[in-house]
């Protein structure tokens, strides 16, 4: 049974707010460079190797310039467990579409993980009243849903896009877990956007 309770938002923090704009950022570059095959699959693969030996050197020394980022992007908590891990994730289900779905499926699951996802949390932050379980806001969801479906549209057709944020949306605001363990948003929601719209050109 859904579990709906109802409150209001402590708002968003600086912090946060930081980290869901640069996901906007990167998310929208990231797109730009692979709409125009600026960069493909290689480039990436070469990328998210880098950022994982990054990810490493920087659990033991500090970096300048990266402890700098971590410390502006980063949640306390994850830099001293996985330094980056957000970003690292980002490529990662951003590659992992481009490999197994066409070009722009892959980029509308990208863009409903870039547009959705952060928006969907500074304003269910900032307006939310209802909330799930896991306060998530519902609010949040729904504005996640409207943006992330006008952002996939321009590479797919309305059903897919349509169908694809509203999928992709719901399961990240249900928090996918196995056990202890939760999938990472940045990888399940570009995979369950790309592979709903998929399923939608084979109607």
């Amino acid at each position: 049974m859904v579990r709906i309770t109802k409150g209001k938002s402590k708002g968003i923090e600086k912090l946060e707010l930081r980290r869901q704009l640069f996901h906007l950022f990167l998310g929208l570059i990231l797109v730009f460079l692979i709409y125009f095959d600026i960069i493909g699959k290689v480039t990436l693969t070469v990328i998210l190797i880098l950022g994982f030996i990054i990810s490493l050197v920087c659990r033991r020394v500090e970096v300048p310039g990266v402890e700098w980022f971590l410390r502006k992007f980063e949640r306390r908590e994850v830099i001293s467990r996985f330094p980056g891990r957000g970003s690292i994730f980002f490529i990662m289900g951003s590659l992992l579409v481009l490999a197994l779905f066409e070009k722009n499926i892959a980029l509308a699951g990208i863009m409903i993980l870039t547009l959705g996802d952060s928006l969907s949390h500074i304003f269910g932050k900032a307006i939310g009243k209802y909330f799930l379980y896991n306060l998530k806001a519902i609010e949040g969801i729904a504005i996640g849903i409207c943006v992330s479906f006008f952002g996939a549209l321009l590479f797919v057709k309305p059903l897919g896009a349509f169908l694809g944020s509203l999928v992709a949306m719901i399961v990240e605001g249900y928090q996918l877990k196995i056990g202890e363990y939760g999938f990472d948003d940045n990888l399940i929601v570009p995979l369950i956007a790309s592979s709903t719209i998929y399923l939608t050109t084979l109607i």
